[in-house]
């Protein structure tokens, strides 16, 4: 029998509501549209935020922020794809990624035991409102072979705590301060941009050079 070489995995992320990813580009946006003397120009502001597709966007970000967790954990990660939910009433935007069998040999290394152990309790075991379709048991799950992506997903959760815990990197938080230097989070939008959402900017910075020449 063929041993599998790839694995699917979900990728911890806390999504794009109300988090601190959306809060970075939306601090973003609002700094593209600031006068010199802090002031915002709301309705520029709205012309760009209105028309914008945020699903390029956050498919571009998605990709960078795998890309830095590679970096920062030494193990590759290949970006596979964004779901976003219609609504972010029960869930929130997942990154799925593939992983070699050589990295998932590396992660399993690093968690096995207690820590693969208590995550997989934390994460599968039912409770008033939920009902879990995984053993929280990580020995009832078999071979590595036979876990699929929410399983794997646990052993990167756990490697998540892993760093936290042990290395004192929040590697959630290093990824975001990672894309946010050298404008990387400017770059996205400026990639993403549309017609309309282009021409909010180049108006603004009409108007941004005529109130400098102003006070000049």
């Amino acid at each position: 029998m063929t041993k599998k070489e790839q694995f699917s995995a979900v990728l911890p992320f806390s999504g794009f509501y109300g988090s601190r990813h959306s809060e970075a580009i939306d601090h973003v946006e609002q700094q593209m549209f600031s006068f010199d003397i802090g002031e915002i120009h709301n309705s520029l502001y709205e012309m760009f935020y209105s028309n914008m597709d945020y699903g390029d966007v956050y498919e571009a970000y998605a990709k960078q922020y795998v890309e830095q967790i590679s970096h920062l954990t030494n193990i590759k990660f290949v970006f596979g794809e964004l779901v976003s939910p219609k609504e972010y009433n029960f869930t929130t935007d997942r990154i799925f990624v593939t992983i070699d069998r050589k990295s998932l040999a590396k992660i399993i290394r690093l968690v096995r035991g207690e820590k693969l152990n208590n995550k997989a309790k934390e994460m599968f075991t039912s409770r008033s409102g939920f009902i879990s379709y995984y053993s929280n048991n990580v020995s009832d799950w078999g071979k590595i072979e036979e876990w699929d992506h929410n399983q794997i997903g646990c052993a990167l959760e756990a490697l998540f705590d892993y760093y936290k815990n042990e290395e004192n990197v929040d590697l959630e938080k290093s990824a975001l301060e990672n894309i946010s230097e050298d404008s990387g989070l400017d770059n996205i939008l400026y990639d993403c941009v549309s017609e309309k959402s282009s021409r909010a900017i180049k108006i603004f910075e009409y108007l941004r050079l005529r109130q400098e020449r102003k006070f000049r």
